[in-house]
């Protein structure tokens, strides 16, 4: 066994710390059924980069089901297995990790999903997207094996380079498009000419078109997830792949100054919760400097349909039409009333994309003042006598007036229902 082998796994199980107990399960398991197990990919490529690892991924010669299905039961872990793709995962709260067995794929057509079936680590290795992501690491430190890296992984490490393995690559799988985008943004590689020239053949031959909405929003999710997605979006808007998934997509200097504040949201949350709305948050920053005519188009390339688009749109065009009030200093009543009805994701929005004092605004609302209880019920409104439409004027009126400090008491009420006899 390599020192340099032995040095990738002190520091792997350094970066795991508790988790790394998990992998020494696998191992342990895969050794029972006779298999050899590897962790693989961009866990390696992260070490060997003494970048932060992120998901673990795992590599089986054979016996996948009987070796997750062991190792779930002493990890006290729930199993996902994808038997059509060779692939499962095992997860709990605060670790999840992906295992495959060694296999080899086929394509019917380009763009479609794999035929694949079991194969050598070597044959596995030649069907992955990039040389970075093509080595492995064996978990069992009594194999003797050292790092694996037969396509020359490490040198395009060394050189800062993005190199894909096989001429039909991107037309394979054209989601290797984005991911190629989004890699070389986060390492801060180029392309190797010929993955360079191979690229941009595949996008002007519309190899983006022959694969579905769903697997094209999976990859866009994964965009919003990156630790710099502003970067990430500028290197897939650099390379033309917006407008090739949907003509008319452009991501702007607007949109990558909101992603930028998206992230500063997720470190550092203006309100409680902010963070869960990022997904959602992140695609409408995608679509904001795209043109309203146009959203349409894009949201149906993303298979985003229905309800859900609605939603989308209407909160882009909520964020613009609540700049201009917004962009003064406002009572706690009139904010709650401009704000009440927004959802979590375009109130994000509006924090990630408005100039100050916007952002100061919605994080007083969302974080404090929205969770103010209300000062009267609808049962209390009824028994004033009033009914329908009046209940809810006066509940927020009384809210307003409870927002902006005033007391909701007898004397209030008298004159607000004197105020209003025509409605009760």
């Amino acid at each position: 066994m390599s020192d340099r082998a032995s040095g990738l796994r002190r520091r792997l199980a350094s970066a795991l710390g508790p988790d790394a107990e998990a992998l020494a399960v696998i191992a342990e398991e895969a050794a029972r059924a006779k298999a050899g197990a590897f962790l693989v990919g961009g866990p390696v490529r992260d070490l060997l980069l003494r970048r932060p690892v992120g998901d673990l991924d795992v590599l089986l010669t054979r016996g996948l089901e009987t070796v997750t299905q062991r190792s779930a039961e002493r990890l006290r872990a729930q199993v996902v297995l994808r038997a059509r793709f060779l692939t499962a995962t095992i997860e709990r709260p605060g670790l999840r990790i992906d295992l495959s067995r060694a296999r080899r794929e086929s394509y019917a057509r380009s763009g479609a999903l794999p035929e694949v079936e079991p194969a050598s680590i070597e044959e596995d290795f030649a069907r992955r997207d990039f040389s970075v992501n093509a080595m492995a690491l064996p978990l069992d430190a009594r194999s003797g094996r050292g790092l694996l890296d037969p396509l020359g992984g490490r040198a395009d490490l060394e050189r800062g380079r993005l190199r894909c393995l096989h001429e039909r690559s991107f037309l394979d799988d054209p989601t290797r498009l984005l991911r190629a985008a989004r890699y070389g943004a986060r390492l801060g590689f180029r392309y190797d000419p010929p993955t360079a020239r191979l690229l941009r053949s595949a996008v002007e031959g519309g190899a983006l078109d022959r694969v579905s909405g769903d697997r094209i929003r999976h990859e866009i999710e994964r965009l919003i997830e990156e630790p710099d997605p502003a970067r990430a979006a500028t290197a897939t808007r650099r390379v033309g792949l917006f407008g090739a998934i949907a003509r008319g997509w452009e991501v702007g200097d607007a949109a990558r100054a909101g992603l930028r504040r998206l992230v500063r949201a997720t470190a550092d949350p203006p309100w409680h919760g902010a963070p869960d709305a990022r997904q959602g948050c992140g695609l409408r920053l995608l679509l904001f400097d795209v043109a309203p005519r146009h959203r349409p188009r894009v949201l149906e390339r993303l298979a985003v349909r229905g309800r859900p688009a609605d939603q989308v749109r209407g909160d882009l065009r909520r964020t613009v039409e609540l700049r201009r009030p917004l962009a003064r200093p406002l009572s706690g009543g009139r904010l709650d009333a401009h704000l009440s009805d927004a959802s979590e994701e375009a109130l994000l929005l509006s924090w990630c994309t408005g100039a100050a004092p916007v952002p100061r605004n919605v994080a007083r609302y969302a974080g404090r003042l929205r969770h103010v209880a209300d000062p009267l019920t609808g049962e209390d409104a009824r028994e004033l006598g009033l009914r329908g439409p009046a209940v809810g004027e006066l509940l927020r009126a009384a809210r307003a007036r409870s927002l902006d400090g005033g007391p909701v008491d007898d004397a209030w009420l008298r004159r607000w229902l004197a105020r209003h006899q025509d409605i009760r």
